[in-house]
């Protein structure tokens, strides 16, 4: 980011958008953007899951009185 326009304005996009893109297909996903001009943009991904994958949500509660 050489200039001082818009992307400096707006804190620029350059390569953290270039590295998400490339970490969303190397997992086979899309990326794509939804843009309005003079709104600004928003950013959206979907990544698959395999039949057969745990839930890596799964959060582990620690018992009552433990710090």
């Amino acid at each position: 980011q050489i200039d001082g326009g818009s992307t400096r304005r707006h804190g620029g996009l350059g390569v953290g958008l270039y590295l998400s893109a490339q970490l969303v297909r190397i997992h086979g996903g899309r990326i794509w953007v939804d843009s309005t001009w003079g709104k600004g943009s928003t950013f959206c991904f979907s990544l698959p899951r395999r039949i057969g994958q745990s839930n890596p949500r799964v959060l582990r509660r620690e018992p009552e009185g433990v710090v």
